[in-house]
């Protein structure tokens, strides 16, 4: 998914569309299909007209924000060692703080929320568009290239296992009803299952069930 005709746009003109997409999808968070694109153009000064020359749905406006959140908390290349993955995961959870993260925690609400209408179609629809699964796919792969990955491990199939990570422990925490600061140390823990795995020395055991 490309945003090449709004990112031609001044910054603070990005800014105003941004924020009243937002201000938007939250007052309607449990509700999204009630969200309006006239409103949005409303907040951001803007014609109706001219917003659908940037994006071409509310959708993919909400895309465009969810992936904003993947660039503001974007390591710098000297962060990032080996194995690639794992570190670029510990620089972004080290980048989650101050309104970035209460922005992303409001979008992931909103997508939960609405389950029909944003999580079914962004994770079978929609995921392979967005830059965190280019992201997350590009350090698979040079972890392999560098020989530290299973290689049996289907990278498509471990990308995405790592986007929907974040979902479920957003899901968890809400079922849960706990605290929204309990959500990144159980991102923590649910990442530490997908890295290391639940079985000790299993490719050791005699009773390894062939998988």
């Amino acid at each position: 998914m490309t945003y090449d005709t709004f990112f031609r746009l001044p910054e603070d003109k990005q800014k105003r569309i941004c924020d009243g997409a937002l201000k938007e999808f939250s007052a309607y968070r449990d509700h999204y299909s009630k969200a309006s694109v006239n409103r949005i153009a409303e907040y951001a000064g803007i014609s109706v007209g001219s917003l659908y020359k940037y994006f071409s749905s509310k959708h993919e406006l909400l895309l465009y924000l969810y992936d904003l959140q993947v660039v503001q908390e974007e390591p710098k290349p000297e962060q990032i060692h080996s194995p690639a993955l794992l570190s670029y995961f510990q620089e972004k959870m080290k980048a989650r703080t101050g309104s970035e993260t209460k922005t992303r925690d409001l979008l992931f609400r909103i997508i939960l929320k609405n389950k029909e209408s944003l999580l079914y179609p962004l994770f079978v629809e929609d995921i392979k568009n967005t830059l965190f699964y280019s992201k997350v796919l590009d350090y698979l792969e040079r972890d392999r290239e560098e020989g530290i990955l299973r290689e049996d491990v289907d990278l498509e199939h471990a990308a995405y296992m790592y986007l929907m990570i974040d979902f479920i422990a957003y899901n968890y925490c809400d079922f849960k009803e706990n605290e929204p600061e309990y959500t990144k140390e159980s991102v923590m823990k649910f990442m530490k299952i997908y890295f290391h795995g639940i079985y000790k020395d299993l490719d050791r055991d005699e009773k390894t069930v062939d998988l």
